[in-house]
């Protein structure tokens, strides 16, 4: 298992950044008699040599600021940050106040064990750690909120917007991407992002979470004070289904040439640029015919077979086409970071989802997790490339336990970095994964009722048996 992993930590790559790029944030871990004259003055030595390299050192003990208030407003680099500081000080002082809080409690038992008697000896000493380099900024308290995101519903896609607020999605299932920013975005089950909003005006925000369905809402408020509200948006009108959910998206001749991604055309399955030749007195639009996908079974399990599944990964989530401002697609996540893995993928597996949404059945491939006989299998350390074809009328989320995987977006070695995909009805998806964690693991939908009714299997990643012999 260790070497394994190795191998994956061998491939990743270092990115040189100027130092400019890096922010450091400085906080208390625990305090004695002797943190003000050793570990405190050496992070503050520290904090000096990165800020003359262009980095920049955040000092967020506002306890231990508000007591030593005279050390740090002459290092104020003009008066309008000694002002800044001051008048953030006061508003600390009345927030103590109306929680009827009393700063010179601070000090904590393992404090006071160390040989600290108060908050004005802690602040004191934990002050120095924020070096002795002029102070440019003061940062209010909500200034910039970060938001994360995780839907833990059972059955329930949300979309999520804050009206009056732009959101700045940085991470997606755990995973840095480059910033970018949009008003609205759907988010699947099991899926998390992380936002940054910020606030621009003395008021409260409604933090909207729609049902995909809009037949209701959750909502939050973000507000400076506590005790404020902000208007509750109606819910929108119920999203109709299209030919596009039923499979049809191949008819859309237009939008064909742009679905041509540059790793689908490395492969050779499409040209840039270039609509595919078709044979309309061949092609079936049929919603069952096996002639689409001869590998599936002729059971009730599979209900529909879309006729013309397209890669829609780069289309708003189903009901927010016509949403009116910018709405969040999985083509606009790039990683922040080169993938750890950029290998050509060795082979390809392409995988159906399919259901009967009248017997409520749901399954992988057309086979029922109770039905099925032998796991899907991998190599260590194989790189494979998974196409999902829903052939379904619903968006499922779906979901690989283990493992991250890279969607096939268009970006490169930039790609997403993911462990679920929502995949769109009629449409497909496409990921990259790297088999590196042995074992058996579960792979599902997860609306929990289409993973309990079927739609689940089992991943094995196995050592080659050669390999294996040979260890």
């Amino acid at each position: 298992m260790a070497e394994a992993r190795l191998q994956v930590l061998n491939r990743r790559t270092r990115e040189t950044c100027p130092a400019s790029d890096l922010v450091v944030g400085l906080q208390c871990g625990s305090s004695d008699a002797f943190s003000g004259v050793t570990a405190n003055p050496a992070l503050g030595f520290a904090a000096d040599l990165l800020v003359r390299c262009g980095a920049t050192v955040l000092f967020s003990e506002v306890t231990e600021v508000r007591d030593a208030i005279h050390l740090l407003t002459p290092r104020a680099a003009t008066p309008e940050v000694a002002d800044a500081l001051i008048r953030e000080m006061a508003w600390y002082d009345d927030y103590l106040e109306k929680g009827g809080a009393d700063r010179r409690a601070n000090p904590s038992p393992g404090n006071k064990r160390g040989g600290l008697n108060n908050i004005v000896e802690k602040a004191l000493g934990s002050v120095a750690k924020s070096g002795t380099s002029a102070i440019r900024g003061v940062l209010a308290p909500g200034e910039r909120v970060r938001l994360r995101l995780v839907n833990a519903s059972a059955m329930t896609n949300f979309n999520i917007r804050i009206p009056g607020l732009a959101l700045t999605v940085v991470q997606a299932d755990g995973q840095d991407v480059r910033p970018v920013t949009v008003d609205e975005l759907q988010i699947a089950v099991a899926e998390t992002y992380d936002l940054i909003v910020t606030p621009t005006e003395d008021r409260a925000y409604t933090l909207v979470a729609e049902t995909w369905d809009r037949s209701g809402m959750a909502r939050g408020t973000l507000a400076p004070r506590m005790g404020m509200a902000a208007p509750v948006p109606a819910l929108r009108p119920r999203p109709l289904a299209t030919m596009k959910d039923m499979g049809m998206g191949g008819m859309d001749h237009g939008g064909m040439a742009g679905g041509c991604s540059p790793e689908h055309a490395a492969m050779g399955h499409c040209q840039p640029g270039a609509a595919p030749e078709m044979d309309h007195g061949q092609m079936s639009h049929k919603m069952r015919d096996f002639a689409n996908a001869p590998g599936l079974p002729r059971t009730p399990v599979v209900q529909t077979v879309a006729p013309m599944p397209v890669d829609r990964t780069g289309e708003p989530p189903q009901g927010l086409a016509d949403a009116g401002h910018r709405v969040l697609t999985y083509r606009d996540l790039v990683s922040a970071r080169v993938n750890p893995d950029i290998r050509t993928p060795s082979r390809a597996l392409t995988i159906h989802l399919t259901g009967n949404m009248e017997r409520y059945m749901w399954a992988f491939d057309g086979v029922k997790l109770n039905a099925v006989t032998a796991p899907i299998p991998f190599r260590l350390g194989e790189r494979v490339r998974v196409t999902l074809v829903n052939d379904t009328m619903m968006a499922h989320p779906i979901h690989l336990h283990g493992h991250f995987f890279e969607l096939v977006t268009g970006h490169g070695n930039h790609a997403p970095r993911k462990h679920t995909v929502n995949v769109a009805p009629g449409g497909t998806a496409t990921f990259d994964l790297t088999a590196d964690a042995e074992g058996d693991w579960a792979f599902h939908c997860h609306m929990l009722y289409h993973m309990h009714a079927g739609m689940m299997q089992v991943v094995t990643v196995r050592r080659d048996a050669e390999k294996g012999a040979a260890a």
